[in-house]
């Protein structure tokens, strides 16, 4: 590690004005379901070290920083406010986010020949799901086959329509679960790729939460929900293999 640059897990809350060297792995509009309004711009930050972290641009500042930030490329960030993690819908588990503020400097280093990895998550097994039922302090990652996929379709809600998808993933017990997906979310994966595929199709799924219906638990996606398709990661080469 440069000693010029702090490690996530080195950060304590306050206004910091040392830098950190990061990947933008994944990023997302957070938005109020209700009203459909972009209220921050979020994303997960990893570092070389592996740990993870949300930072957050508020509303005021997403024009100004959004043009700045891609998903997948490395940056030196300085100059921003560490706070503690939110209350609920945190989707990595540190004790803390990064804020970005009007004095927040971003360089962007490109990344693709960088030691930080792409991707991390924090998959849960599926017979541990029923303890986040209606437990919203942090977000579920997933991982398994494609079983069952359904169409896209509209339902009513109170501030109009929206897209909806029902899909089933098993894990390697053989044992299914069916996950909503809403919005955006419903199309984030090529219907052409199920069709012509020659073999099995295994999604990560980030960052949904953990419902119950008739006595059965399912998934359900959020605005951070992002759906990765045979990504090249060890848990999802294991289900390749299995």
């Amino acid at each position: 590690m440069n000693s010029s640059h702090k490690l996530l897990n080195q950060l304590t809350v306050g206004f910091d004005s040392k830098k950190i060297k990061v990947r933008v792995t994944r990023m997302w509009d957070a938005i109020n379901t209700n009203t459909g309004d972009v209220f921050a711009l979020e994303m997960v930050l990893l570092d070389e070290n592996d740990n993870h972290m949300v930072a957050i641009v508020p509303k005021n500042l997403v024009q100004r920083f959004r043009p700045q930030l891609l998903e997948g490329d490395v940056y030196i960030l300085e100059k921003f406010r560490v706070t503690p993690r939110k209350q609920s819908w945190n989707v990595v588990h540190n004790e803390h986010n990064i804020y970005f503020t009007y004095t927040t400097l971003v360089k962007k280093l490109g990344g693709r020949m960088s030691s930080i990895k792409f991707h991390k998550f924090e998959f849960i097994d599926f017979n541990d799901l029923s303890s986040r039922c209606q437990v919203f302090t942090f977000l579920s990652d997933v991982v398994g086959r494609l079983s069952k996929v359904g169409p896209i379709y509209e339902v009513s809600k109170s501030n109009g329509t929206v897209k909806k998808r029902d899909i089933a993933i098993t894990n390697k017990s053989g044992e299914s679960i069916n996950v909503t997906l809403w919005g955006t979310t419903s199309n984030q994966f090529n219907d052409e790729t199920i069709l012509v595929s020659d073999q099995p199709l295994v999604l990560v799924i980030s960052s949904v939460t953990v419902k119950q219906f008739r006595g059965s638990y399912y998934l359900s996606s959020t605005t951070a929900t992002r759906v990765y398709m045979n990504l090249n990661i060890s848990e999802v080469a294991d289900y390749l293999n299995w």
